[in-house]
């Protein structure tokens, strides 16, 4: 899927960026927390 146009919120807390992973374009939000988790658990 393509993801685009990443972009943090005004307190940095969240990532938005546009996909269309389900087929069609959609907004989505990543807590930018639970990512840093899941990108240190991939690490490991």
């Amino acid at each position: 899927p393509e993801r685009v146009s990443p972009m943090f919120s005004p307190d940095a807390q969240r990532i938005y960026f546009q996909s269309d992973r389900h087929g069609k374009q959609a907004l989505y939000a990543l807590h930018v927390e639970r990512l840093v988790e899941r990108i240190e658990e991939d690490s490991q």
